[in-house]
């Protein structure tokens, strides 16, 4: 087979050649032709005896140039070169072997050989990849910009200067800075999430100030407010997958109350960041660390922590080293063990609430405790070994631009961080130290690339989050400087958020000209961005003035403070918009388009509708404030669009008077002449219908008389069935006497059991137990899921088993034994030791007594699907252990062997913990009464005590309590006398209905109700009493068709 593939006797007879020849077929297709280079290179090597040579050179970098070239033609073609340095020094041409790809095909396309062909203008990212090395460029096509002059652009800042130079290297003109009003709503919506108020927008445009002065004021004013600390909250609460679904209710509260303290004090990111790598101890108390409950491998932390703190993607290098970036599979194993350690306990205050739950995953508690105590290690996926943590790069440089080279230039080989502190640091620790170093190329530069995403519409590097050598950003000087100032702010968001608002840049309007219609990357004019869905969701009650309802919320709550993914509205609002869900930290999750199912959220669903009809919102109150039509629309426009409305704007709403009247008289004429066309058609459907039942009618009693003698055989023979089935049962009740004594004699057992008097009794679900005179204990009172404990102390020693038996009781329905009829026991817990003084265990609290092993169990009754093993399998939580459905209102028991017996000295002390967890949350033991024996052996199932008193006495001495009792069990069980009352209860089944009379009577019965009004009619009445009702208040309709009208425009819904 090897000689196939390579054949050093025959070169030319390889399949390694043949194939990429095109003489073989196979799906790759041909490859190369006979004489070509590597075709050569190929022969001789195989000729040569295929040697692999471990010790040949590994390159060490990879450089192109020319660097960032430009061509000025959209037909031009550029030829790049790439060159390879070797760890042993040497140098290499490798264009012809590199691989090249261009990041956008739309401007340039990349051919073999390292020619670039253009396309259209723009600039296109171009990668090129050589045996594990990268390198990067950026291809500009200038096109024609036949009559461009450069102008002089006033610059407020280092920001500005900046992105001028790229302007005038791109033959850029940009557009104007944006006017007050659309500054004022953008900022507004971008740091707040709420638009501004009419007040505030008044108050802005008449202030002389000077532009540039009062808008620094506006953006002073909003960093740091209530409202920009909701917003702010909002946006990290989506990145870190604040979810019930991973954390329950209780649990998102608390994580993102955590994270507005953190935004409210102005965190700094590093720190912030730090506390949630480094999070210990339960989520309750620590809310932080609900960040490991979300993430529960150490590879989905590693990769979510990448992604999210570094832009980075790790997961495209989990089973082979990254096709197109630099890391490697052993990279990502290195990674992910950092988080290895990692474990997860059960916070005690979780009591018996849990969160999720499938066939696939079990549930987890309400709050767990986050340490770093595991002993498992990551296992490599490739070599199945245990791996030893180290980082992907080394960090050196005092800047990001210095940083960031190192990175480029840096080989695999990682670094292991010393601590800064004198304990030995964690794992995690390790990694925080590592992650948020001043120094670390992709920390800051990722969260400044996001918020200048966020404010922009476009980040430096897009998608956002996804920083890699073929993605660079489009002006890198840009991106170094705002990197720098971030940390030279010691991480200081809001300083960041202040800088970039407060640049020219930022303050552009959208309107574009000839000379940068076309630039979608080097922010000439602002991009137009649409609402996210919770802004869209609060600027409509902000301009209506309604009171939001969410469900599970305050009233008046906006949407950016909802807890939690799982806060939703009854119609879909904010998911049909986009709301992200919260199950991974990608910005992808969060949708801006606007598609058919948005789209009819907005123009027909209900929440819009109701905010803008709501007899308490403030719509009713601008009408009646404002006496002239032009006030009102200025008042909505002021709310709905931050600006005043334009003179056309105030001459339609002028119109809408009319149209309204208008439109109830064209309302009112379509009623009166549908009123007329049903009164002329309901007498004619009416002798329609009535013929229609006589006709049926007559068609029933026809059928009927046609099959009476059939029925009447069929009649004869049920009842035939009938008494076959009641003598069948009567003979078998008749040897009731025998099955009863067969079935003690049966399941006889000397087994000597030793009832015990519980000394202690509590319920988790405050049920109240009480102990009966028989050493039995009835449960009353709450009902609910949770855990019966029984404390005992007996003399016993040794002793190797118990037995529980549910009684009857004519309080409980059904008489029991459960207090639902039924019961179901989750989980048996049995915890012992010694009472003796001086003993180990004396003074023990009985919680912490050691747990015994149950070995084996069985059981009297099961109900189907059921096991009785399943009550000592360690999962309180577990849906099918004992239960009697079935067989309610006998008494059951149960035997349980202990693997060893329970060794102590003189008195012993026991505890159960009988757990009743089911989703049925009233299926809990009704009475019940616990036994033990110190028999040897195997336990076998036995008799109950009842049962065992009826099986030691006459029967005709029993008594006939116990007589009916014994009696109405094996009755109830014995199969022979089950299968004979199921007969007779069979044979009983009246006889089905003759199909034909059945569809006949149903066809009747929609006869007999009288014709119904036509539905098109009933609907038209309404609107036309709408229409009254709207024509009696026709400003207020015209005010809330304006708003309609807004809600449902562009002009609205983006921010501009």
């Amino acid at each position: 087979m090897a000689a196939r593939r390579i054949n050093p006797s025959a070169p030319d007879d390889s399949m390694m050649l043949r194939k990429p020849l095109g003489t073989t077929p196979h799906e790759g297709g041909t490859l190369m032709k006979k004489g070509d280079p590597y075709h050569a290179v190929l022969h001789r090597w195989i000729a040569d005896g295929s040697k692999l040579d471990l010790q040949t050179p590994r390159v060490a970098s990879l450089e192109i140039s020319p660097r960032n070239p430009v061509v000025q033609s959209t037909d031009a073609r550029q030829q790049v070169r790439i060159v390879a340095t070797y760890a042993n020094g040497d140098i290499r041409d490798v264009t012809r072997e590199a691989f090249i790809s261009s990041g956008n095909t739309e401007i340039a396309t990349a051919k073999t050989g390292g020619l670039l062909q253009a396309v259209r203008r723009g600039e296109a990212p171009v990668l090129a990849r050589f045996e594990g090395a990268y390198a990067a460029t950026t291809l500009t096509v200038m096109g024609d910009r036949s009559g461009y002059e450069q102008a002089e652009v006033d610059t407020w800042g280092r920001i500005d200067e900046l992105v001028a130079q790229k302007w005038n290297r791109m033959k850029i003109i940009p557009s104007d800075v944006a006017n007050d009003a659309t500054f004022l709503r953008r900022v507004h919506l971008d740091l707040t999430g709420l638009p501004p108020t009419s007040q505030a927008v008044r108050e802005f445009l008449a202030d002389e100030t000077p532009s540039k002065l009062k808008r620094q004021a506006v953006i002073d004013r909003l960093i740091g407010n209530e409202d920009f600390v909701e917003y702010w909250t909002n946006k990290w609460a989506d990145l870190l997958q604040v979810n019930r679904k991973f954390l329950g209710v209780e649990g998102t509260k608390l994580y993102r109350d955590w994270i507005r303290k953190a935004v409210e004090e102005n965190r700094p990111y590093d720190e912030f960041a730090y506390q949630i790598l480094t999070a210990s101890g339960s989520n309750q108390t620590n809310p932080a660390a609900s960040y490991y409950k979300v993430l529960r491998t150490p590879e989905d932390t590693m990769e979510n922590t990448t992604h999210l703190f570094l832009g980075i993607r790790f997961n495209c290098n989990k089973c082979h080293d990254h096709p197109f970036e630099r890391w490697t599979q052993d990279q990502y194993y290195e990674l992910a063990a950092y988080f290895a350690k990692v474990d997860r306990k059960k916070d005690p205050d979780s009591g018996n609430r849990k969160i999720g739950g499938t066939a696939v995953e079990g549930a987890t508690p309400l709050f767990e405790i986050i340490a770093d105590s595991a002993d498992s290690e990551v296992q490599h996926a490739r070599t199945g070994e245990d791996v030893v943590p180290s980082f992907p790069y080394e960090l050196a440089g005092n800047t990001a631009t210095e940083a960031d080279q190192q990175t480029r230039n840096a080989s695999s080989d990682g670094q292991t961080l010393v601590s800064k502190s004198d304990d030995a640091p964690t794992r995690r620790e390790e990694l925080a130290n590592w992650m948020t170093d001043p120094t670390n190329p992709y920390f800051a530069r990722s969260y400044v690339n996001r918020i200048w995403g966020y404010m922009t519409g476009v980040g430096l590097i897009e998608p956002i989050d996804d920083i890699r050598a073929g993605n660079p950003p489009t002006n890198p000087q840009l991106l170094d400087y705002l990197t720098d100032e971030f940390i030279g702010s010691n991480f200081d968001t809001r300083h960041l958020m202040r800088l970039i608002v407060s640049s020219r840049t930022y303050q552009l309007s959208v309107e574009s000209n000839q000379w940068n219609e076309d630039d979608h990357l080097n922010y000439s004019h602002a991009t137009p961005r649409r609402l996210p869905a919770e802004v869209i969701f609060d600027a409509v009650h902000s301009l209506t003035g309604a009171t939001s309802q969410i469900p599970g919320m305050p009233a008046g709550t906006r949407a950016a403070a909802a807890t939690d993914s799982g806060v939703a509205l009854t119609d879909g609002f904010l998911a049909n918009l986009g709301r992200p869900v919260r199950e991974t930290a990608c910005e992808c999750e969060r949708g801006t388009d606007l598609q058919l199912g948005p789209v009819m959220a907005l123009i027909s669903g209900p929440t819009i509708g109701n905010a803008i009809s709501d007899p308490k919102n403030e719509l009713e109150k601008i009408v009646a404030e404002n006496s002239t039509d032009e006030a009102v629309t200025e008042e909505i426009f002021l709310r709905a669009l931050g600006r005043y409305p334009s003179d056309k704007e105030r001459a339609a709403f002028a119109t809408i008077h009319s149209q309204i009247a208008g439109d109830h008289e064209t309302l009112v004429q379509r009623l009166a002449d549908a009123e007329a066309a049903w009164a002329e058609r309901f007498p004619k459907l009416e002798v329609s219908r009535k013929e229609m039942l006589a006709k049926l009618a007559k068609d029933i009693d026809a059928r009927r008389a046609a099959i009476a003698d059939e029925r009447a055989k069929m009649e004869a023979e049920r009842q035939k069935k009938i008494d076959e089935a009641t003598q069948k049962l009567a003979d078998q009740e008749a040897k009731l006497p025998e099955l009863v004594n067969a079935f003690l004699k049966e399941k006889r057992a000397d087994t000597e059991w030793h009832p015990l008097t519980p000394t202690g009794l509590s319920a988790t679900n405050q049920a109240t137990l009480a102990v009966q005179p028989d050493r039995s204990v009835l449960a009353s009172g709450k009902q609910g899921n949770g855990s019966y404990i029984v404390d005992f102390e007996t003399n016993l020693t040794g002793i190797t088993g118990f037995r529980v038996e549910a009684l009857t009781d004519p309080s409980l329905p059904q008489n029991g034994p459960g207090r639902a009829g039924n019961f179901v026991v989750t989980e048996i817990t049995v915890r012992a030791g010694s009472a003796a003084a001086g003993s180990d265990e004396a003074d023990t609290k009985p919680k912490d007594l050691p747990k015994i092993k149950i070995a084996r169990a069985s059981a009297d009754f099961l109900q189907n699907g059921f096991k009785i093993e399943s009550t000592f399998d360690g999962n309180a939580g577990n849906q099918s252990a004992w239960a009697v459905s079935g067989a309610n209102g006998h008494e059951h028991w149960a035997t349980f062997q202990f693997a060893k017996p329970i060794d102590s000295e003189g008195k012993t002390r026991l505890r159960f913990e009988l757990a009743q967890n089911h989703n049925a949350k009233d299926h809990q033991l009704g009475r019940f009464r616990i036994s033990v024996t110190t028999d040897s052996g195997e336990i076998p199932l036995g008799l109950s005590e009842t049962f065992a008193a009826a099986e030691r006495t006459p029967a005709d001495q029993r008594g006939e309590a116990l007589s009916k009792a014994i009696d109405q069990y094996v009755s109830t069980l014995n199969p022979v006398l089950k299968s004979a009352r199921d007969g007779l209860n069979q044979a009983k089944r009246p006889l089905p209905e003759d199909e034909q009379i059945v569809a006949l009577q149903k066809r009747l019965k929609r006869f007999e109700a009288e014709t119904p009004i036509d539905p098109s009619l009933v609907e038209l009445r309404a609107n036309v009493e709408r229409s009254k009702s709207q024509l009696g208040s026709i400003r207020l309709t015209a005010a809330e068709d304006l708003v309609w009208a807004l809600v449902n425009s562009p002009a609205f819904l983006f921010n501009h």
